[in-house]
C-alpha cells in the first residue's frame, strides 16, 4: 500500500471504531435514563433548539455519558465533546436530529465552510424519535439513537443509492449504510473520509 492509501485506511478504521463506540454509549445513556425517568417515550420531547434543548440533554443523557465539555453556540445548538476527540451536535429546532463528528466538529466545520460536502465524510447523522409512530419513522419508533432512517424503505439498496448521491440531505443515509455493514465502511464507499 502507498502512504496515502495507508492514511485513508487508518482514517476509515478510526471512524468505524468511533461510530460503533458512540452508538453503544449513547444508547446505553438512553437505557440508563429510562431506569431513572421511565420509558423513553414518556421523557423524550421534540423541543426547539437553544436552552430548552440543552437542558433536556443535560437532564436525561449527559449524566450517563463521559463528556469533556458541552459547548453552547449562539445559533441555538450545542456541541458535546467526548474524551476520544469525537463530538455530538444538536440540530437547532428539534431533539430528533443529531450530528456525530468522529474527529470532533471544529476541523469538519472548516471543510464545510470551504465548500466541501461533509455529510458521510466527517459528519454522520443520527435520529432519536421513540414516540414517532408515523410510517416515515417506522425504523425509529420505540428505539434509541439510530442512524438516519427517516422515510427509509428498509433496503440496503436504498441506503446505498442515497449515500452515493451528492445531495446532502440524502447523504444522511451514509450512517445507515455503514451500520448495515456492521459499522464497517463498505469497500465501494464513494466519499473520501476526512479525519
Amino acid at each position: 500500500m502507498t502512504m496515502p492509501a495507508l492514511i485513508q485506511h487508518h482514517r476509515k478504521q478510526v471512524v468505524e471504531t468511533r461510530l460503533k463506540k458512540f452508538y453503544s454509549a449513547i444508547n446505553q445513556a438512553v437505557m440508563l435514563a429510562e431506569v431513572e425517568y421511565g420509558d423513553k417515550k414518556i421523557w423524550w420531547e421534540d423541543i426547539p433548539g437553544g436552552e430548552p434543548q440543552l437542558e433536556w440533554f443535560k437532564k436525561y443523557l449527559a449524566p450517563n455519558l463521559k463528556i469533556v465539555e458541552i459547548r453552547p453556540t449562539s445559533n441555538e445548538y450545542f456541541y458535546v465533546d467526548f474524551p476520544d476527540g469525537s463530538s455530538l451536535q444538536s440540530k437547532p429546532g428539534n431533539t430528533r436530529d443529531w450530528y456525530f463528528y468522529p474527529n470532533g466538529s471544529k476541523r469538519c466545520r472548516q471543510y464545510e465552510q470551504n465548500g466541501t460536502k461533509i455529510e458521510g465524510v466527517c459528519r454522520f447523522s443520527f435520529q432519536l424519535c421513540p414516540r414517532c409512530a408515523h410510517s416515515d419513522w417506522s425504523y425509529l419508533y420505540n428505539k434509541g439513537f439510530e442512524p438516519w432512517k427517516y422515510a427509509w424503505n428498509g433496503t440496503i439498496d436504498e441506503a446505498k443509492s442515497k449515500c452515493f448521491t451528492q445531495e446532502t440531505q440524502k447523504r444522511y443515509f451514509c450512517t445507515t449504510l455503514i451500520q448495515l455493514h456492521n459499522w464497517k465502511i463498505p469497500k465501494d464507499y464513494p466519499h473520501k473520509i476526512i479525519y
